[in-house]
């Protein structure tokens, strides 16, 4: 009975644990998403904190536009 045990440990979690733990393609996919992540909030905060400076400016330029 233990050999059956030692066998299906051996089938089941060394086989396992060998694939999940050596993949490494996994976790550079987590490490570029977390990288885009961070891109992506701070792009949000740069235009949610500049964005209404940006309205005043384009209206002034577009205001000097209608004049000519």
């Amino acid at each position: 009975m233990n050999e059956f045990l030692l066998s299906f440990y051996d089938r089941c979690f060394k086989g396992v644990r060998g694939t999940y733990f050596s993949c490494v393609r996994g976790t550079t996919a987590i490490e570029y998403s977390l990288i885009v992540g961070g891109i992506a909030v701070a792009i949000s905060v740069v235009v949610f904190a500049v964005g209404s400076d940006l309205k005043v400016l384009f209206q002034a330029i577009a205001t000097m536009a209608a004049k000519f």
